[in-house]
């Protein structure tokens, strides 16, 4: 007997074991930019502590060779590559910078748990150079993060791809310093310095997104360059093949 009983319909299942593994892994990358947050924060508060700024900038350096070597999860380290990675690199990013972003506002508001003359000194320094930015107009933060993107890249590739040790240490440490003297723009420091001012607003956020923006530019415009010099070769050796078929 043939059973006409109606069956209501039921949705299909969800599946929330697939989705673990994919959330687990963006907090595990974003833990890595906390990590590499703070460790450039730190760089940033040595920079403040001091009255020398070649001196300050040196000292600097050494939180990005930190980073290197601990294999932190630095947006401007990565970004530059975006166009030879695939889409989950990619993807990366956005919890690198997340990242990095808690990790500056993480060690900017801890500061304030420091010595009381110590911060004052922090504080002062840190607001000043917090009101000069803001000061400036959009286009000049976005101009001023495009050198840094650029600088940053340099001491980037130059420490992974360099063929001997001097260059892979020298690069990197001349490039933080000419940001650091010339005081071009990064989101990180600027995200640090925007927190022990106490000067979080929707202006310095929206400044902060100018900085990572410019930042994203300056990393890219090498690896570009590279694959339009690149191409301009191959179109440069194929049309000479060409021009020689046609008059053979």
């Amino acid at each position: 007997m043939q059973n006409n009983k109606r069956h209501l319909y039921r949705p299909e299942r969800v599946n929330t074991a697939d989705y673990k593994p994919r959330l687990f892994n963006f907090l595990s990358v974003m833990a890595n930019g906390i990590l590499a947050g703070m460790v450039f924060s730190l760089g940033a508060a040595t920079y403040l502590s001091v009255d020398n700024k070649p001196l300050g900038a040196a000292i600097f350096s050494a939180s990005l060779f930190v980073i290197f070597y601990y294999g932190f999860g630095f947006y401007t380290s990565k970004v530059g590559y975006c166009f030879n990675q695939n889409k989950q690199q990619n993807f990366a990013l956005i919890p690198i910078w997340v990242g990095n972003v808690l990790g500056a506002i993480i060690t900017g508001l801890l500061f304030f748990l420091l010595r009381e003359d110590y911060v004052y000194k922090i504080f002062s320094r840190a607001n000043q150079i917090c009101g000069a930015k803001l000061e400036n107009n959009p286009l000049s933060i976005i101009v001023s993060a495009v050198f840094c993107g650029f600088l940053m890249f340099l001491a980037v590739d130059s420490f992974k791809n360099a063929k001997n040790i001097l260059q892979k240490h020298l690069v990197p440490f001349f490039t933080i310093m000419i940001f650091l003297v010339c005081e071009f723009d990064h989101f990180v420091s600027g995200t640090f310095f925007f927190a022990v001012a106490d000067a979080i607003s929707i202006k310095s956020i929206w400044y902060i997104l100018l900085m990572t923006l410019g930042n994203s530019i300056g990393a890219v415009i090498i690896p570009l360059s590279h694959k339009g010099i690149k191409a301009l070769k191959e179109l440069a050796k194929n049309s000479v093949g060409v021009s020689n078929r046609i008059f053979e």
